[in-house]
């Protein structure tokens, strides 16, 4: 049954000049690690949260007074000059939908909004996250195109806000979230939650592993995929199209709501290009993993054990990558009982020489995210009275960060960019602190682990058992 018919113009921006016709298109989208952020500070101070969408957001932009277009009419609107018989043309005056900066000119429309009509005042960690107000009273605005969600201290503060965006654009009101940006948001008592079962289901239908067996864990222990595809065995090359649809739908659950699958996400985005069958079949168990645990999320907590206040754990792997000898670095941020930020990468610049080199530049990629967040949350107006706790297992490492005169000579020839961590000990911004390896969680992100560590491990990632206390070191 049809509910309504449906046409759109659209503009041909396919045919557009760039310097002539368009100068910029880029339009800025909240990180979703600032809406995690949002999401764990709404949870743990009782924030109201409500979730607008904007009706053809592209079509409320004006375009630029020197960005001039001209447009064929459509098929069945055209007119002719009744002088010369030629055709008529449309000169735009607003944006439309096809257009290179249709979605830059919207973005600058609704920040236009915002900041002279509402005063919101944009995020310098975050352009695309706007604030009114100073914590405990406040109102955070995120924005990911047309989808818009509000949180605040107070109902009124949200009724004004949808209001005076009612005036100017054609809004939807759709109360509290319950879906954004693909992601399921669900309300507690004493918490919020994010998951993206949908998605998972969709992933595990993809690969047709619906009735198959589940597992435990994404990869099997020790499993080294890179040196398996150097080391190519008589069953074939993969398909390099299913690889890579493969690793893009990992790569999107691992960077939102699924930190446990970043570690598998980043091997298979290394072997989709080289990876032989048996390979493939090793990364598509990781779709099976995916089976038994669609139903993870990330869940924060109003009664955790550190309110407000970030906590982090870091790890590296010296030399892990079997090619370059470079090593693998992961870290993680939690922020009111769940994961607000996480990292896996493989380090930058010439190969470590020692594990604790490795381990001192992951400290160091780790203090950048810690800064970034305090810097979100102090622009928020929350204050942070006490240094960030840093979990580490490398003592060695962590010595030269906090007490650079028991540094070893062989250390030497660590860059001094690594070296700002010394200042950011003694500014008070982050303080590390040594526990042993069995309880640093930051494994989960560098190692591919028993079956007996990985079950502890991921207690502290997913939540699967309430919010996480304090590991003693």
């Amino acid at each position: 049954m049809f509910e309504r018919l449906k046409a759109r113009l659209c503009a041909r921006g396919d045919f557009q000049v760039y310097g002539e016709d368009y100068f910029e298109s880029y339009a800025p989208t909240a990180r979703f690690e600032s809406v995690r952020i949002i999401t764990a500070l709404a949870a743990a101070n009782k924030w109201k949260q409500r979730q607008v969408d904007v009706d053809n957001a592209f079509l409320w932009g004006d375009l630029p007074e020197g960005e001039i277009i001209y447009m064929y009419p459509a098929l069945g609107f055209r007119e002719y000059c009744p002088v010369t018989g030629e055709l008529m043309v449309y000169k735009l005056r607003k944006s439309l939908y096809g257009l290179v900066q249709a979605a830059k000119v919207w973005s600058d429309a609704l920040v236009d909004h915002l900041v002279r009509e509402q005063g919101f005042r944009p995020l310098h960690t975050d352009s695309s996250v706007l604030v009114k107000g100073s914590f405990p009273e406040l109102i955070v605005v995120s924005t990911l195109v047309d989808d818009i969600l509000a949180s605040s201290h107070s109902d009124t503060w949200l009724d004004d806000f949808e209001a005076s965006m009612e005036k100017v654009f054609k809004i939807k009101k759709m109360g509290n979230p319950q879906w954004y940006s693909g992601v399921n948001i669900t309300y507690g008592p004493n918490s919020i939650s994010l998951d993206q079962k949908a998605f998972a289901e969709t992933t595990v239908a993809k690969l047709k592993l619906q009735d198959a067996y589940s597992r435990e864990m994404p990869l099997e222990h020790g499993s080294q995929l890179v040196a398996e595809c150097k080391t190519p065995d008589d069953s074939g090359l993969a398909n390099v199209k299913e690889m890579q649809s493969i690793a893009g739908q990992y790569n999107w659950l691992s960077q939102v709501t699924r930190p446990d699958l970043a570690h598998a996400s980043h091997t298979t985005s290394r072997v989709m290009l080289d990876a032989t069958k048996s390979v493939r079949d090793k990364v598509r168990n990781v779709g099976r993993y995916l089976l038994g645990t669609k139903h993870y999320c990330l869940t924060y907590y109003a009664n955790c054990d550190h309110v407000n206040v970030p906590v982090a754990f870091c790890d590296a792997d010296h030399a892990r990558c079997v090619v370059t000898r470079r090593s693998l670095g992961g870290h993680g941020i939690w922020l009111n009982g769940g994961l607000v930020m996480w990292s896996v990468k493989l380090q930058k610049g010439l190969p470590a020489a020692n594990p604790t080199e490795s381990e001192y530049r992951e400290q160091n990629d780790c203090l950048r995210d810690v800064i970034h967040i305090r810097q979100f949350m102090e622009e928020l107006g929350f204050s942070h009275d006490t240094p960030t706790l840093i979990y580490g297992d490398n003592r060695a490492a962590m010595m030269m960060a906090s007490d650079p005169g028991k540094a070893s000579s062989r250390s030497k020839q660590v860059d001094v960019y690594y070296h700002r961590q010394r200042e950011a000990v003694n500014l008070g911004i982050c303080n590390y602190v040594p526990v042993d390896s069995g309880n640093n969680i930051a494994d989960i992100w560098t190692k591919v682990t028993t079956r007996g560590i990985w079950q502890y491990l991921i207690k502290w990632v997913m939540n699967v058992r309430g919010p996480p206390q304090r590991p003693n070191p």
